[in-house]
């Protein structure tokens, strides 16, 4: 970028009057000058993104570390929305699988039992399960 300014400046010098030279000198000056201060910007964007990640991550330093509470093992148990169908579930795991653990459907995947068994995908399920936290939960945050 700087080595075509400087050859457009020999090839303007070449019979320029003083006045077409300031003309040119001036106008070589705006572009140097509107580089600098966008540089300037560019610096100065950078240092407010680092100090702003630098807040950030001070501020996520004094935070207590998240509590996990594994539900994997609780007491599940799943029912249609309308209470025709009920028993225990497994989770993680699916409808299909819990209603055949609970022998209330065959085998879904054999035979033509998808087709069969659409109406499961179709109903609406609720899943349940009541657990217990201790007084280390009540210390929230």
């Amino acid at each position: 970028m700087h080595t075509k300014k400087l050859t457009i400046i020999s090839d303007f010098a070449v019979g320029a009057n003083k006045q077409e030279w300031d003309l040119e000198l001036l106008r070589i000056w705006l572009t140097f000058e509107s580089m600098a201060n966008d540089l300037l910007s560019s610096w100065r964007l950078s240092l407010l993104t680092s100090l702003i990640l630098l807040f950030l991550g001070l501020c996520l330093c004094d935070l207590p570390s998240p509590k996990k509470l594994d539900l994997s093992t609780a007491s599940w148990t799943f029912s249609s929305a309308n209470g025709t169908y009920r028993g225990i579930a497994v989770v993680p795991g699916d409808i299909y699988g819990d209603l055949h653990r609970n022998n209330l459907i065959d085998e879904p995947l054999f035979g033509d039992n998808d087709r069969k068994l659409r109406w499961i995908s179709e109903s609406d399920w609720i899943y349940r399960c009541d657990f217990y936290l201790g007084k280390e939960w009540n210390k929230v945050g």
